[in-house]
């Protein structure tokens, strides 16, 4: 009697088995079980956390960068009476500056960035985003020097802010969303800017675009940004995602 309730013990164990790698065969089958993220790390049960380390270890050099290039910006204006198109020109026009103010090839990056949601190797060393280039919500140009009362924005970045994205073996993704964006006024404030300040407004034919509170030239269709909320999806296939993800179970 004994031996045939263990019997049945290692029976019940690998129908247990045997199930659960028939249910876990028809899920992976259908594509709707993945096991491995898309740099081939290991999903575990409870999900994983795509960027974990993101917001630790940073330089946060970033508000000195944007000081130094302010005062180079700002006396490029001076001589020459426009915004400089391309600011690696800043490069040159201030190579006779005292060393510490002189802008150099580091002034227009963060190492901090190789930490960021979005980093790409091709930008790694050109990583800020110049928003005077970009037209005012309202689709006229930024002025060189906005009028008194008004204020642009400049510079900012987006390598402070996480999505905290965690991904799961079934494709689906929840992102808790936490940093802060660093701005640039025209004015030469540098400021820390929460995602209640995000807002964005119609841009091209069906596109937007982002601002943040307080720019000149906001218009009527400008909404708050979702940006900060927290958000459920699914992860894979990644939109626009040319390679699918390993989906090997060894």
């Amino acid at each position: 009697m004994h031996r045939r309730k263990i019997t049945l013990a290692i029976a019940f164990v690998g129908f247990v088995i045997f199930g659960g790698l028939a249910a876990k065969q028809t899920l992976f089958n259908r594509e709707a079980y993945v096991e491995r993220y898309t740099d081939g790390r290991v999903i575990p049960a409870g999900g994983l956390l795509v960027n974990p380390n993101g917001l630790s270890g940073l330089s946060n050099d970033t508000e000195g960068d944007f000081r130094k290039l302010y005062r180079a910006i700002d006396a490029y204006v001076t001589a020459k009476g426009t915004l400089p198109d391309d600011p690696r020109s800043l490069i040159p026009f201030t190579q006779d500056w005292p060393v510490g103010r002189r802008i150099t090839e580091e002034a227009l990056y963060t190492p901090d960035y190789r930490k960021s949601d979005v980093y790409s190797p091709k930008d790694e060393k050109f990583n800020y985003l110049w928003a005077y280039r970009s037209p005012r919500a309202d689709g006229t140009a930024k002025p060189p020097r906005p009028p008194s009362g008004e204020r642009d924005v400049w510079l900012y970045t987006e390598t402070y802010v996480r999505e905290r994205k965690r991904v799961f073996r079934d494709g689906s993704s929840v992102t808790h969303p936490k940093g802060r964006y660093v701005v640039l006024w025209s004015d030469g404030t540098v400021e820390k800017v929460g995602f209640d300040r995000l807002v964005t407004a119609p841009s091209g034919a069906s596109g937007e675009a982002y601002f943040f509170k307080g720019e000149a030239g906001s218009v009527k269709a400008m909404h708050p940004s979702t940006a900060g909320e927290a958000k459920r999806g699914k992860w894979w296939p990644e939109p626009n995602q040319n390679q699918r993800p390993d989906l090997s179970t060894g």
